[in-house]
């Protein structure tokens, strides 16, 4: 995530909410987030964040590598 996103607005912030389990401010705060650069950090913590359905849905597609 750092790699592409480090430089993007609120990267610390969302890095904050991943630690701690937030689901709702981690897509908050990439929701701004140019492009398909929300789409990464998304799939890679796909699995962070229990049984969310909204942010399931949201990594239902993973990005090509």
């Amino acid at each position: 995530m750092s790699g592409i996103a480090s430089h993007l607005p609120q990267f610390e912030d969302v890095s904050r909410a991943l630690f701690a389990g937030d689901a709702s401010a981690f897509d908050a705060c990439i929701a701004a987030w140019p492009g398909d650069v929300p789409a990464h950090p998304r799939w890679l913590a796909r699995d962070a964040f229990g049984e969310l359905t909204s942010l399931r849905s949201m990594t239902s597609a993973s990005p090509s590598m």
